[in-house]
């Protein structure tokens, strides 16, 4: 599986499109609901996870990476009580993420 980075800097009036992205997840409650929306609609977006949320919910990030969506990584901790310094932080939480989906962020 390969995922794919896409920038949109700006929209055209010959070419109207958006970048959806959804940061902090995921969440065990609104992830699902937001990817049976998306799903439905035709839509993609992209998912920013914090690493101990995507270890902890796994199953959601597999479903995530399955269904297309471009994943990036958000840190491990969010700056949560156990802070690591911020680039230690960043590389564990994408290192999870990636043996979760089984392939890099990079």
């Amino acid at each position: 599986m390969e995922i794919e980075l896409l920038i949109v800097d700006h929209g055209t009036r010959d070419n109207p499109n958006i970048a959806l992205t959804f940061d902090d997840g995921p969440n065990p409650y609104f992830t699902p609901k937001v990817l049976d929306i998306l799903r439905s609609n035709g839509c993609q977006a992209t998912f920013f996870m914090i690493g101990r949320w995507a270890q902890e919910y796994h199953e959601i990030v597999k479903r995530i990476a399955f269904e297309g969506h471009a994943i990036g990584g958000h840190s491990f901790n969010h700056g949560g009580d156990d802070c690591l310094k911020p680039s230690s932080d960043l590389r564990l939480g994408n290192k999870v993420i990636e043996d979760i989906i089984g392939c890099s962020l990079r």
